[in-house]
């Protein structure tokens, strides 16, 4: 990929869903399994979406501005 923020920037919500699906699962929408490589592209893409539009980040996630979130432990 040229520049992986660039086409971060063109993802819609409902892509970014789908494909952040396909890595949690290991498979594409229509049941094929992603490769090694198609995982590592997959998430790199994920990672940098977030960064662009994660205003709310989950316990662990890239948050809005490309750091790192994770939820701190209450004790």
């Amino acid at each position: 990929m040229l520049n992986i923020t660039a086409y971060a920037k063109k993802l819609s919500p409902s892509l970014y869903l789908q494909l952040k699906q396909s890595v949690e699962t290991g498979k594409w929408l229509d049941g094929k399994p992603l490769n090694d490589n198609q995982k590592a592209e997959t998430l790199q893409l994920i990672m940098a979406y977030q960064s662009l539009h994660n205003e709310t980040p989950e316990h662990f996630s890239i948050a809005k501005g490309g750091e790192i979130y994770m939820e701190k432990n209450p004790c």
